[in-house]
Parts: C-alpha cells; sequence; structure tokens
C-alpha cells in the first residue's frame, strides 16, 4: 500500500502504524487468496522458459484493427469539416 503525504504531516505516523498493523495482521494475503482461490494457473512461476518464442504480426492485429479504426474515425471526420466549412463558405 502505498499513500502520499504533505511535508511534515500528522498523518503520516497514524497511517503507517495503521498499514503495518494491517500487514502484520496478514490481511492482504487472506484477501489475494480469498479472491483467487481457483487462479492456480495464473499463480503458478514459468519455470519452463524453452516455450518462450518470438512476437509475430498474429499477435498485434488487435492495435492494427484499433489503429484502422482510428484512422477511419478521424477521416470521417475530416472529410465532415471539409464538407462543412465549404457548405459555410458558400452561404456568406
Amino acid at each position: 500500500m502505498t499513500f502520499g503525504y504533505p511535508k511534515n504531516s500528522p498523518l503520516k505516523n497514524a497511517m503507517d502504524l495503521m498499514s503495518l498493523r494491517v500487514v502484520e495482521t496478514g490481511l492482504p494475503d487472506y484477501l489475494l487468496k480469498k479472491k483467487t482461490w481457483n487462479s492456480t494457473w495464473c499463480t503458478k512461476t514459468d519455470n519452463n522458459l524453452s516455450e518462450s518464442r518470438a512476437l509475430t504480426v498474429t499477435d498485434f492485429l488487435g492495435i492494427f484493427f484499433v489503429y484502422g479504426i482510428g484512422i477511419a474515425v478521424a477521416s470521417v471526420v475530416f472529410a465532415v469539416e471539409v464538407m462543412t466549412k465549404r457548405s459555410a463558405g458558400r452561404q456568406q
């Protein structure tokens, strides 16, 4: 746990003592075990590093998809701005 205080804050000592008591009672470990009771696959250590592989383009397809949607939306907005500017110029 991290808390930020102004310099010479009167709360620092009280909060440090409270945080120390919480950690000493084991509450964070208890809550972690309670909420991750069936997560043996996610919390296991990776001892077999030989399964590592190089990243390929297919690993980034989601990023490319989001990028493409952003470019498409920006292009549509730009086209609408150009059309409204032209129509506003004709009306004056």
